[in-house]
């Protein structure tokens, strides 16, 4: 029975955590985004930390109805497709590896880790990688750092599932997926020692030039140098004032083309930093802008990590964060105008808080400017949920609210 017991309570503790604190149109604020943002500390008042916190979620989720109604999610897109390709170009694989030259020695591996020992021993056994000492973990791999046969197999394992030999020229490889998981940034196998750490680190970077290389041979890339150095000549003048035609090709490959226009849309910033100077400099910029923003991108999509959950669910929250900013820019701070008269009445009404009388209006005109669009901003913000709340129906669960 306390087995049953436990089994029953946890079960319990899940479904309270998605149980709903309100209702905001068709969207319900669960407890678990409630909890989110709930962090009290200290004497602080619990019940009006409540209304605080959750009167933020539902106004939040007001404007950003509001803002897919007014269509400015569109206005967002082209920040969000990068935010995806970086996650999911980013996903990592830890896997172990056997490698050995001799064909015959496959069905005693088999038979062995069939047997139930350890992979790692089969690998320090047999393998003849020099990873073999290590059991054959070579950490935690970034997608893209494998060969190509070699990553299309380890793609499709389970999680601790033994792969079938893989030729690599002359050696057969053997796969097992220990785990997978997403970091960020470049957190790479932290909790080894420092000789494997060098080892593995030496491999991924091999691993990873050749598949980049291999990507750029298999995407046929062309470079128009004429046009290249046509546009060079005029940047390097002046990269805001080009003559040439922005409908001309600079480079081509397999899945599309890389016109003028593009090229001064996507490197503006470079352009006019002066980080693109010369031909040489742009074609590298072209060739790498490829590789990143195209292939690697389309790679990742082609395995579906765009589908995965962990990752449909970060994408959707950056959505919500982007196109939360894009409605307070343009219907809250975008809508408000202050007048020289406003600031000079403020500062006369609340001449106390700026060091009295003696202090001149025009020693404290930023500040005063500062306060008034703070107290505007808020006070539109007020306005604009207010309306909100007339067109959407707003429902709220308090009862669930009472244990936290």
């Amino acid at each position: 029975m306390k087995g049953l017991f436990l089994v029953l309570f946890m079960a319990g503790w899940l479904v309270a955590d998605e149980l709903p604190v309100a209702k905001v149109g068709e969207y319900t604020v669960t407890l678990s985004k409630f909890r989110e943002k709930y962090k009290p500390v200290g004497d602080i008042n619990r019940d009006s930390l409540k209304q605080i916190v959750l009167n933020d979620l539902i106004a939040d989720r007001l404007m950003l109805i509001d803002a897919y109604a007014k269509g400015l999610d569109k206005s967002i897109a082209d920040q969000i497709q990068p935010y995806k390709n970086r996650l999911t170009v980013g996903k990592l694989y830890d896997y172990v590896v056997i490698s050995v030259k001799d064909k015959k020695l496959l069905p005693l591996i088999y038979r062995e880790l069939h047997s139930g020992v350890e992979f790692a021993e089969v690998v320090r056994k047999y393998s003849t990688d020099y990873q073999a000492k290590y059991g054959g973990d070579i950490g935690e791999i970034r997608w893209g750092q494998l060969e190509p046969a070699l990553q299309k197999v380890a793609f499709s394992l389970k999680k601790g599932e033994v792969s079938q030999p893989v030729k690599i020229r002359d050696e057969y490889r053997i796969v097992q997926l220990t785990d997978r998981k997403e970091v960020r940034g470049r957190d790479f196998a932290k909790d080894m020692d420092a000789i494997g750490e060098s080892l593995k680190q030496k491999r991924q970077s091999e691993l990873a030039n050749g598949y980049l290389e291999h990507l750029r041979r298999f995407a046929h890339p062309k470079y128009n140098m004429k046009v290249i150095e046509e546009v060079s000549n005029e940047v390097s003048k002046s990269p805001d004032s080009v003559k040439t035609s922005k409908d001309k090709v600079m480079m081509s490959w397999t899945g599309g083309s890389f016109t003028v226009g593009y090229f001064l849309a996507k490197a503006a910033n470079e352009l006019r930093a002066g980080r693109l100077v010369g031909a040489e400099a742009i074609k590298s910029w072209l060739s790498n802008h490829l590789l990143y923003e195209n292939l690697l991108p389309i790679s990742a999509s082609r395995h579906q990590f765009d589908k995965m959950p962990d990752i449909k669910q970060q994408v959707t929250q950056q959505t919500e964060t982007l196109l939360l900013r894009e409605y307070i820019d343009k219907e809250i701070d975008g809508k408000i105008s202050i007048s020289d008269d406003e600031l000079s009445q403020y500062f006369e009404a609340n001449q106390v808080n700026y060091g009295g009388k003696q202090v001149k209006f025009e020693q404290m005109q930023a500040r005063v400017r500062w306060d008034v669009e703070r107290e505007k901003k808020k006070q539109k913000r007020e306005e604009v949920i207010s309306e909100l709340k007339q067109k959407v129906t707003v429902d709220i669960n308090w009862a669930n609210l009472k244990e936290e």
